[in-house]
């Protein structure tokens, strides 16, 4: 008889901003939008110590564009494989809230992948999970991508990150190992949207998303009747909700 077979998927936000560290640094910053972490900020590296991983499981990380999630994404990985160059994917379902209540104006721009490549010369960019996503890329050219719009509402934002969370799972399944361990890299909102699609409950309680916050789900799979090689979930089969570390929740 088939063992049973797991999909876990971690979720986590972005270490800390330098802007929260340093409130000068914005005065002076020429893409304020868009801050890395804060220097010597080990957040990120503490929380993958914490991730429940077998020493031979694999992982695949998949982060936000913006900087300060692609150095998240960077520590974390060099924390779950020391003797790996760090392999990200981009993803724009999981950036920002793109509205001026975060600090974006509609004259923002991102960073594209050459610029990345620069800035990140030891992270090796993953194009295999899902078409990769490069800012000078026409959206219409971007087949499957959930493409943020500015400005967002609240109920668009809501519904980015779930559909973000959801397409990428479902992606996940059909290229990975049965071990592999999807890792989502994010931002406040993000996390906060993602876990309320998960438990309502939790979702009404929560008035903070700490940095490098983080929580897992996991759900069965089984082998897909469609795609040799791949996995799909069970049927019917929901998330189940792990450990949660970071959310400060009102207490009943």
């Amino acid at each position: 008889m088939e063992g049973k077979k797991t999909q876990r998927v971690y979720v986590i936000r972005h270490g800390l901003r330098i802007d929260d560290a340093e409130p000068d640094w914005i005065s002076q910053a020429e893409r304020p939008w868009d801050p890395p972490l804060a220097i010597g900020d080990n957040r990120p590296t503490e929380a993958a110590k914490r991730f429940q991983l077998f020493p031979e499981q694999t992982f695949t990380i998949a982060t936000s564009p913006f900087q300060r999630c692609i150095e998240t994404a960077r520590k974390i990985s060099l924390e779950l494989r020391p003797s790996s160059r760090p392999r990200v994917c981009l993803y724009p379902g999981l950036c920002e809230f793109l509205h001026q209540s975060t600090g974006i104006s509609p004259f923002f721009d991102m960073l594209t992948l050459p610029q990345l490549m620069t800035i990140f010369p030891d992270v090796d960019f993953d194009v295999s999970l899902v078409p990769q996503w490069t800012p000078d890329l026409p959206a219409d050219r971007i087949k499957g991508e959930i493409m943020p719009t500015y400005p967002e509402t609240i109920p668009q934002l809501c519904d980015r990150y779930v559909r973000t969370f959801e397409t990428l799972s479902t992606l996940h399944l059909s290229r990975i190992p049965v071990t592999d361990v999807l890792v989502l890299v994010t931002h406040g909102h993000g996390v906060q949207q993602i876990i309320g699609h998960i438990s309502r409950e939790i979702a009404g309680r929560i008035w903070n998303v700490e940095y490098c916050a983080f929580f897992y789900v996991d759900r069965p799979i089984r082998h897909s009747v469609t795609t040799p090689g791949a996995m799909e979930p069970v049927e019917g089969a929901k998330w189940t909700l792990g450990s949660v570390l970071g959310l400060a929740m009102i207490e009943d």
